[in-house]
């Protein structure tokens, strides 16, 4: 069978309290996913893994407001 699709990570928001928000699209219903973080793009820690609730969903990630740089990204999980 083909790959689940990659998720992607859509709106980008730096919250007035310091938190980083954004959508997550392109899911599998029912399917695993996980957001990974990364504060250099080459070591990727996994910071949240989730079943689909839907096709997309709102991520907040509270931990951002004591980091000046992180990046995200998100895999669909086999």
């Amino acid at each position: 069978p083909p790959p689940p699709p990659a998720p992607i990570l859509t709106q980008p928001a730096r919250l007035p309290n310091g938190s980083f928000q954004c959508i997550v699209t392109n899911l599998v219903a029912g399917k695993q996913f996980v957001i990974q973080v990364s504060t250099n793009l080459l070591s990727w820690s996994g910071l949240y893994t989730n079943t689909a609730p839907d096709t997309g969903c709102t991520y907040v990630d509270s931990a951002a407001v004591t980091l000046p740089r992180r990046f995200y990204r998100a895999l669909a999980l086999p």
